[in-house]
C-alpha cells in the first residue's frame, strides 16, 4: 500500500500543485480511503469529516479546497491525469469528489501508474 510520500508524488505527477491548500487534504482523504479498503457511498459525511478533524478545520472548507485543486488539475490535463482520469471519463470534465479518491485509490492499488 502506497504511503503518502508516494501519493502526494502522484498528484504532483497529475498536476495538483503543492502549494494549494487542498493538496494536504486530498492526500489524507486518499491515505483515508485507502485505509477503509472500500469507497464510501456518501463521501461528505464520511471521509470529508475526518479529514476537517486532521486538519482542523470545516468539513465545507476542506471541500472547497479539495474542488479547487480538482479545478486547476482538470484545466490543464497532463498524461498522469488523463492516464488516471482519461480511462473513466472525459478529461476536459472535473471528476467529482468520490470518484476521483476511486480513480487515484485504483491506480494505487493495481500499480497504474508508477511513483518513483
Amino acid at each position: 500500500m502506497p504511503d503518502e510520500k508516494q501519493i502526494a508524488q502522484l498528484l504532483l505527477n497529475m498536476g495538483i500543485q503543492p502549494h494549494l491548500t487542498g493538496y494536504k487534504c486530498l492526500i489524507t482523504a486518499i491515505s483515508t480511503v485507502q485505509n477503509g479498503n472500500s469507497i464510501p457511498k456518501n463521501i461528505t459525511s464520511t471521509i470529508l469529516p475526518e479529514v476537517a478533524k486532521v486538519h482542523k478545520t470545516t468539513v465545507s472548507a476542506v471541500d472547497r479546497c479539495i474542488r479547487h485543486c480538482l479545478d486547476k488539475a482538470s484545466d490543464h490535463p497532463n498524461p498522469t491525469w488523463i492516464k488516471v482520469i482519461g480511462q473513466y471519463m472525459d478529461v476536459d470534465e472535473t471528476p467529482k469528489l468520490g470518484l476521483f479518491l476511486a480513480y487515484v485509490v485504483e491506480a494505487l492499488r493495481l500499480e497504474l501508474v508508477v511513483v518513483d
